[in-house]
């Protein structure tokens, strides 16, 4: 082979070897393309360019619900994600096609707040008693400030704008005779506010006051309304739509108490209060409470059995106590005289009638099965809540409170012990006594059972039971009732300050 196609053939071997080392030099030198790959509930929807066109693209579209909630920005749905890879491809989305795919598919969001309402475990001492209750509430918010401001609102309804004010400021007066005084406002709820991106298709707070409704009633449907008439005052109206006069306080907090003087065509809130958080108040009071007389009597064997004398009137007396005070959401749930405080203004003056046993048929005496009615717990007590509607129910009876966990309970008059149970019913320890003279006493929430058996004959002022917290109960107290009838079957409950006492 000649020399010069030999050097032909080795130049071209070269140059081959040249192009094909220079051209991996030059595809390993070119870098891949910077890329975002667009997630929508972990499903890939495409790639794009820039992460922040997208975003900008998003808000730039999203008027409607800036100008619906007054809001300058609007972000992507929640399910949104992106990612930032490296690719050679050249297959890159427009933003615009990547929007047109999530919109319809998942809601926009917006910057806003949600509060966390989580309820405290309830302990019951009975399963039957168990109440279902939400673990908790999630409210979504536009501003905080708005929720702050709304549950301020709830606070002054349950315990008295004015009250509320000078507690918060530390202005509050010393009690110089009678008064109250708060010594603290909480919560039973655990409440967080957390910044959040809030769905547009989800229900939003936008103000106070609908947040203060909710509180309140536990919905934002317009509630019943009354319109009041020549000669309405707010126990009759209260009264007549299954609300306590307490209720209806916290329901129009524009009226101070129950004795404001109403004006015709004035319309009121007649719907009954769900609140959905618990606002306690701890106070303290001193106030002049009635000490109530009993009746003694004495058996006189000179003159005829169904003739009686008073010898001495029966007069109530005054005294001035000093008590702790528990409210939940408006309402007393405990309440204790802290009886070493207490200073006698008037003494009380017992009323003594004397009556004849003497028989008109034969020789002996006839002697009284039962004489007048007697308070069924301690004097020096308060009734923290009376007979009628109560949280859109009838209180068939009134509770007593003040005088002490396991303080004695006295049998009103003279009966057999025909109940001495635990009700699972709400009632916890139960002592029902029939006087067989067409009436029927119950005593409830005993702190334990009660202490004569079923069949056991009791006399007037003989204690029962012991004063307790069982059974659906928030605070140390007595449930007390009358009923009317010749078997117990709760019906035909009476008054017990209207039938049977003065109170």
């Amino acid at each position: 082979m000649k020399i010069s196609n030999i050097l032909g053939i080795l130049f071209s071997v070269l140059v081959g070897l040249f192009v094909f080392f220079v051209g991996i030099d030059v595809q390993s030198e070119s870098a891949p393309n910077k890329i975002y790959k667009v997630y929508l509930n972990g499903v890939t929807v495409g790639l794009i360019k820039s992460e922040a066109e997208l975003i900008n693209f998003i808000d730039d579209k999203q008027n409607k619900i800036k100008l619906k909630y007054m809001v300058d920005k609007v972000y992507p749905p929640k399910g949104l994600e992106i990612r930032e890879e490296y690719t050679y491809s050249n297959k890159i989305n427009t933003v615009e096609e990547i929007y047109n795919i999530i919109q319809d598919k998942n809601p926009f969001t917006i910057s806003g707040y949600t509060a966390i309402i989580k309820y405290p475990e309830e302990v019951k001492e009975n399963e039957e008693e168990k109440t279902n209750k939400k673990d908790a509430i999630y409210l979504n918010l536009l501003r905080k400030e708005d929720f702050e401001e709304g549950f301020k609102n709830v606070i002054k309804a349950f315990v008295g704008s004015d009250e509320y004010e000078l507690f918060a400021s530390d202005n509050q007066s010393e009690i110089t005779d009678v008064g109250s005084k708060i010594e603290t406002i909480y919560w039973e709820e655990n409440i967080t506010i957390k910044e959040n991106l809030i769905n547009v298709d989800s229900f939003i707070f936008e103000n106070e006051d609908d947040i203060s409704k909710y509180l309140l009633f536990g919905t934002l449907e317009e509630q019943k309304k009354y319109t009041i008439k020549e000669g309405d005052d707010i126990s009759t109206i209260s009264y007549n739509n299954m609300l306590s006069t307490e209720e209806f306080l916290v329901a129009n907090p524009e009226f101070l108490n129950e004795n404001v003087l109403l004006t015709p065509g004035q319309s009121v809130n007649i719907g009954l209060i769900k609140p959905i958080v618990t606002i306690v108040a701890e106070l303290h009071v001193v106030e002049d409470i009635v000490n109530r007389y009993k009746t003694e009597y004495i058996d006189d064997k000179e003159s005829y059995y169904g003739t009686q004398k008073v010898t001495q009137e029966g007069s109530d007396g005054i005294t001035r106590v000093t008590e702790k005070v528990l409210y939940r959401n408006g309402e007393i749930q405990n309440l204790l005289i802290i009886h070493n405080l207490s200073q006698e203004i008037t003494p009380v003056v017992n009323e003594v009638i004397l009556r004849g046993i003497k028989s008109y048929s034969y020789s002996g005496f006839q002697y009284y099965s039962s004489g007048a009615w007697y308070w069924p717990t301690l004097n020096r007590c308060v009734i923290t809540s009376r007979f009628g509607p109560r949280w859109g129910t009838n209180h068939n009876g009134i509770d007593i409170s003040g005088t002490g966990q396991r303080s004695p309970i006295y049998a009103s008059n003279d009966g057999i012990v025909i109940v001495n149970e635990y009700n699972n019913k709400g009632y916890g320890y139960l002592v029902v006594i029939d006087h067989q003279n067409g009436y029927i006493t119950l005593y409830a929430h005993l702190d334990e059972k009660g202490l004569h058996s079923v069949g056991k004959k009791v006399k007037r002022g003989e204690v029962v039971g012991l004063m307790g917290n069982t059974g659906r109960s928030d605070g140390t107290h007595l449930h007390f009732e009358i009923i009317k009838d010749t078997e117990f079957r709760y019906k035909n409950h009476l008054n017990p300050c209207n039938s049977i006492f003065k109170c």
